[in-house]
């Protein structure tokens, strides 16, 4: 939901869902009704529950769609907890080359807004030093702060 509320004030926005494949879910939010765009994502992405591939996902993203959605105009936002069960060198690899395509790099992690939480998950701590901003994303109001980082960029 929170990603149809984006679409409809962030027009030129691509979204993409991934856990060991990558899905472009843009075009199934084009649908004026709710429930059929979640039935159309649930019906389309087949990938839920089975392990997080973060790097395997991001290098498909760079080869299909890298050329179309990565420029120096661009925003790039991964919202993932960087619990990758893939290769991290894989990981590492993929984030360098899309931070390097890209104007500005942002990772959410809904296990930042845990009291205690560090990122010291393999995946995370390949990923960090090619991150513009690592953000929260556990609650309405973390998600917020997304569209005002959105906007000021």
């Amino acid at each position: 939901r929170y990603v149809m509320v984006l679409k409809k004030y962030f027009k030129s926005l691509e979204f993409f869902t991934f856990s060991t494949t990558l899905t472009h879910v843009t075009p199934m939010l084009r649908q004026n009704n709710e429930q059929e765009v979640l039935k159309q994502i649930g019906q389309n992405v087949h990938s839920w529950s089975s392990g997080t591939k973060i790097g395997e996902s991001l290098t498909e993203f760079l080869s299909e769609y890298g050329s179309k959605f990565l420029s120096q105009k661009h925003i790039v936002v991964i919202l993932s907890d960087g619990l990758e069960t893939g290769s991290v060198t894989v990981l590492r690899e993929a984030v360098r080359t899309i931070r390097r395509k890209c104007k500005t790099l942002v990772w959410l992690n809904p296990l930042k807004g845990m009291d205690g939480y560090q990122p010291i998950q393999k995946g995370m701590v390949n990923v960090m030093p090619h991150l513009d901003a690592f953000e929260t994303a556990h609650n309405l109001d973390s998600l917020l702060k997304l569209e005002k980082l959105l906007m000021d960029v």
